[in-house]
């Protein structure tokens, strides 16, 4: 039950910081609107290495969790709770963001839908099924090969020390931003349902 609150938390927090950020870069009132991508990637950076650095050793994305079952580090049984607990607090998140910035969508209604709903979920900007899944497919695998970064050697004859690669975590994170985000797109894009800013119709449109 530990480990399932603390995905929760911990991938509530990222979207609150990763969402949040896209909130203020896109709606109309907000102080940092049109700020640019770097402001975005190295908020989205931030929070998820300060969800590291408060929750310990949490996936927050079911990608990570997938990875650690198929290397044995976790039982299969566990996938789809842990799972499921990320996607939820994805939602949370996402809910809290909204309620946070609702006057800000309140005041964007002649903003761009697809915009809108970018805040939330993401797509390529070239639709290309094969080239987009092998795209997602490399950062998948660089992002779990960087964040379970090898601390074996460190745990010897101290036990678990895997706060010692936090550090080089946020390095990563900074630079890694938002290239692969499962848990937001499960859990922030469930929470839009709860946005009356969001157009089913702006689905079929692209950027």
């Amino acid at each position: 039950m530990h480990q399932l609150i603390a995905e929760f938390l911990g991938t509530a927090l990222m979207i609150i910081f990763g969402v949040g950020v896209h909130c203020c870069e896109v709606l109309n009132t907000s102080k940092y609107q049109n700020s640019g991508h770097i402001f975005a990637i190295t908020t989205w950076g931030f929070g998820i290495t300060i969800s590291l650095f408060i929750f310990g050793a949490v996936n927050i994305n079911p990608a990570m969790v997938v990875a650690q079952a198929v290397l044995g580090n976790i039982p299969w049984a566990s996938v789809i709770p842990i799972s499921i607990a990320e996607v939820l607090g994805g939602v949370f998140g996402s809910i809290v963001v909204f309620i946070a910035y609702y006057d800000q969508f309140k005041a964007s209604i002649d903003i761009d839908r697809v915009k809108i709903r970018n805040i939330f979920s993401t797509n390529p900007n070239v639709r290309n099924l094969p080239r987009n899944f092998f795209v997602e497919f490399i950062d998948t695998f660089y992002f779990y090969h960087i964040n379970s970064c090898d601390c074996r050697s460190n745990n010897r004859s101290s036990g678990d020390t895997s706060h010692r690669c936090r550090p080089a975590r946020m390095g990563h994170w900074y630079g890694y931003g938002r290239s692969y985000r499962i848990c937001d797109e499960l859990g922030s894009r469930h929470g839009t349902s709860y946005c009356p800013c969001y157009s089913t119709n702006s689905r079929r449109k692209s950027r």
